[in-house]
C-alpha cells in the first residue's frame, strides 16, 4: 500500500531532497535523510522550515543542523512522518520523542508519547526514576501521578533502591511534599540518613549531607522520645548541643531554647499513616480486585484442525474506569504433550489517544493460559479497546467455537464484539477478560513547550 511504498523510500533512501546533521551529543555526527514534501505534509514546522518565504537561507539549503533533540528522538519524529507508527524501547527515549515531536509539531506523535507514559506501571522499585524524569522534563501528568504515589507509600519509596538513585535537589523536592504516608517526621529522617549512607559524596562527611535536607524536615513537630531515640541509633547525625537544643524545645514548645539551630523547624502535620495490603505498586485508596468479562466458548468436534488462526476482540466501556490486566486464553480438549503454539502475538489498541502495545507468548501443553498485561491500561467510558490475537505454528491444538447463546457476562461494563479468520466455524481462544476497578480520573495538566528549533 502507499504506507508501505513512503517507508519504502525513507528507508532505501532514495530520491532525497534534504540531510539533516545530527549534532546533539554524538560523534561522529550522524546524517540523516528525507523528503522535504513527505515531512512537511505531517508537520508545520518542517513546512515553514522549507517552504516559508520569510525562510529562504534555510529553504534553499539541502543539509540542515539538528542541534537540540537526541538522534534517536529526531529518527523517530522522522520514522512517524512516514509511518503514521513508532516504537520506543524505553522510557527515556519516550521522553526524548515527546520534546522532539513538541519542537516539530507532529501532535500525533505527541498524543502518542503522552498516552505511553500515562500507561507507565509505577511501583516502589520505579518511581523515583519517573518522578525526576518528570521533573526535569516538565512532564507535569507524570509528575502528578508520582507525587501521589510517593505521598501514599512514602515509607517503601524512602528504603527502595530507587531512591538512592536520586539527585539531592529531586530529595528535597520530596522533603517538601505536603503529604506522607508515615507516622512521624523521623521516619522521613530515617530515610535521609539511609540515602546519605549510600552515596558516595557524602561518604567523608555525613553529617554535612544530611545538612543539605534538615530545613525541609519538621524536626519540631517529632516527639521528645522519637528524638531521643533518633539520638541513640545515630549519635553521629547532631552534635550535643544541637540535640540538647532541640530536645529542650520539643519538651517545652511555648519558650523553644535560644540557641535552636536555624534549620530547626515546625509545620502542620502532613504525616498520616496508613496500612496498605494491596501488592507493591498498587495505589492506597482504590480496589484492585481483579473481575473477569467471560466469553462463552464451547467445543465443536466438527470443526477442521487449523495451523493458524486469528482472533478480535472489539471491546467498549459503557461505564465506569477500569484497568484491564490480561486474557485467559482456553483450548479445546485434548491436550498433548506435544501441544503447542509457538508464535502467539496480542495486539493491544486503545482509542481515543492510539495507545498500542503488543504481547508475545508461547503456549505448550496447557488447555488454559493466563496472559498478564506488560503495560497498564486504564479505560473509561467511551473508551474503545481492540485485542487481536495472532496465533501461528499450532501444532496438536483445537480450537473452541463462539457460544452465541452464552456470549458474553451480562454483568460487564463493556460492550463486545468478536470476530476470527478463519470464520467458517467462529473460533475463537479468548475465555475470559481479566480487570478491576481503576482509579479516579485525574485532573490533566498541559504538556510544557520547548522552545524552537
Amino acid at each position: 500500500d502507499i504506507g508501505q511504498r513512503l517507508h519504502s523510500l525513507f528507508q532505501k533512501q532514495l530520491y532525497t531532497d534534504v540531510k539533516f546533521v545530527l549534532s546533539y551529543g554524538v560523534k561522529p555526527k550522524p546524517t540523516l535523510m528525507a523528503h522535504k514534501a513527505i515531512l512537511s505534509i505531517g508537520s508545520n514546522k518542517f513546512r515553514e522550515m522549507f517552504y516559508d518565504k520569510m525562510s529562504n537561507a534555510l529553504s534553499d539549503s539541502s543539509e540542515i543542523q539538528i542541534n537540540n533533540v537526541t538522534s534517536e528522538a529526531f529518527r523517530n519524529v522522522i520514522e512517524y512522518l512516514y509511518t503514521d507508527d513508532v516504537i520506543f524501547e524505553n522510557d527515556q527515549i519516550v521522553v526524548d520523542t515527546l520534546s522532539a515531536a513538541t519542537i516539530f509539531q507532529v501532535q500525533p506523535l505527541v498524543d502518542k508519547c503522552e498516552s505511553y507514559i500515562e500507561s507507565v506501571e509505577l511501583t516502589e522499585d520505579n518511581v523515583c526514576t519517573k518522578f525526576q524524569m518528570a521533573v526535569n522534563k516538565g512532564l507535569s501528568s507524570l509528575k502528578m501521578r508520582c507525587t501521589e504515589f510517593i505521598q501514599e507509600n512514602t515509607g517503601a519509596v524512602l528504603r527502595s533502591n530507587d531512591f538512592l538513585t536520586l539527585n539531592p535537589s529531586i530529595v528535597r523536592v520530596i522533603c517538601k511534599l505536603e503529604k506522607f504516608n508515615l507516622r512521624s517526621e523521623i521516619e522521613l529522617l530515617n530515610g535521609i540518613v539511609y540515602y546519605v549512607e549510600n552515596r558516595p559524596e557524602y561518604k567523608t562527611n555525613r553529617r554535612a549531607g544530611v545538612e543539605t535536607f534538615l530545613r525541609h524536615i519538621r524536626l519540631l513537630n517529632v516527639t521528645c522520645e522519637e528524638f531521643n531515640q533518633f539520638v541513640q541509633r545515630k549519635p553521629n547525625i547532631f552534635s550535643a548541643p544541637e540535640a540538647a537544643n532541640i530536645l529542650m524545645s520539643l519538651a517545652n514548645p511555648a519558650y523553644p531554647a535560644p540557641n535552636l539551630p536555624s534549620w530547626c523547624k515546625r509545620g502542620s502535620n502532613r504525616c498520616n499513616f496508613q496500612r496498605s495490603n494491596g501488592p507493591r505498586g498498587e495505589r492506597v485508596g482504590y480496589s484492585n480486585a481483579s473481575r473477569k468479562l467471560v466469553i462463552g466458548l464451547m467445543p465443536n468436534k466438527f470443526a477442521p484442525v487449523l495451523h493458524d488462526l486469528i482472533c478480535l476482540l472489539e471491546m467498549k466501556c459503557t461505564r465506569g474506569y477500569h484497568r484491564l490486566q490480561g486474557l485467559k486464553l482456553s483450548f479445546d480438549d485434548p491436550v498433548y504433550e506435544t501441544s503447542v503454539i509457538n508464535d502467539c502475538i496480542i495486539n493491544v489498541e486503545k482509542q481515543p489517544g492510539n495507545f498500542k502495545f503488543e504481547e508475545y507468548v508461547q503456549i505448550e501443553r496447557s488447555k488454559d493460559s493466563i496472559v498478564r498485561f506488560s503495560q497498564r491500561l486504564l479505560t473509561k467510558k467511551g473508551d474503545r479497546i481492540v485485542i487481536r490475537i495472532c496465533a501461528k505454528g499450532v501444532k496438536n491444538y483445537r480450537f473452541l467455537q463462539f457460544d452465541e447463546r452464552n456470549s458474553f457476562s451480562k454483568d460487564s461494563p463493556f460492550s463486545c464484539v468478536v470476530g476470527s479468520v478463519p470464520n467458517d466455524y467462529k473460533m475463537f481462544i479468548i475465555r475470559e477478560v481479566l480487570y478491576c476497578d481503576g482509579p479516579p480520573p485525574r485532573k490533566q495538566y498541559p504538556i510544557r513547550k520547548f522552545g524552537p528549533c
